[in-house]
């Protein structure tokens, strides 16, 4: 039990073998790559501007204050609510879907949620792992919210596979609205 306890305060480096990480075999993963995978499954943002977008996602530059705002004539012509505040930058990785959005920065919003959510989910995860635990329960945010699986299956155990059934299975929107717990048994 102590080691389990020390292993929990260690201070070590955060990585893993690969054949630990994550407990399926996969290796730990960078937010650059949970940006880039939420990137790639969005339709209003451009392929091309990815690039650009994951600078803006990871605070390297801002597209929302280059100080190169549209006129609201500008926003009139191209159909966009004259009362948002957007930039030419901004416009220009907006795929066609995208410019038809209510309010199209709402998006980049979202991808930074469910990105470091999800990372932040993995991460403890893989913290679980490292020290033993085999068990983990699943626990909806109980608002309503949260989507139909995830609603019935709270309060349920699962294996080391818990992320592999969130993943299949939760539909929660514009993120997961449930965590999991470890179950630590002594």
């Amino acid at each position: 039990m102590f080691n389990a306890i020390r292993r929990i305060f260690s201070m070590n480096d955060g990585t893993l073998p690969a054949s630990q990480a994550a407990g399926d075999g996969s290796l730990e993963c960078t937010i650059e790559t949970y940006f880039l995978k939420e990137l790639q499954t969005c339709k209003y943002i451009k392929p091309s501007c990815h690039a650009t977008v994951l600078r803006h996602l990871k605070h390297e530059v801002s597209l929302f204050k280059t100080g190169n705002n549209l006129t609201v004539n500008e926003k009139k012509i191209r159909g966009i609510n004259p009362r948002l505040s957007i930039t030419k930058e901004f416009l220009e990785v907006l795929s066609d879907d995208g410019l038809f959005l209510d309010n199209p920065k709402a998006i980049l919003e979202e991808i930074y949620n469910r990105a470091t959510i999800a990372k932040a989910r993995v991460d403890g995860f893989n913290k679980a792992v490292r020290i033993g635990v085999t068990k983990f329960t699943l626990n909806a945010s109980g608002d309503g919210s949260e989507c139909t699986w995830c609603a019935e299956h709270s309060g349920m155990q699962f294996g080391r596979d818990i992320l592999q059934q969130m993943e299949a299975n939760c539909s929660c929107t514009p993120y997961s609205k449930c965590w999991i717990n470890p179950v630590i048994e002594f």
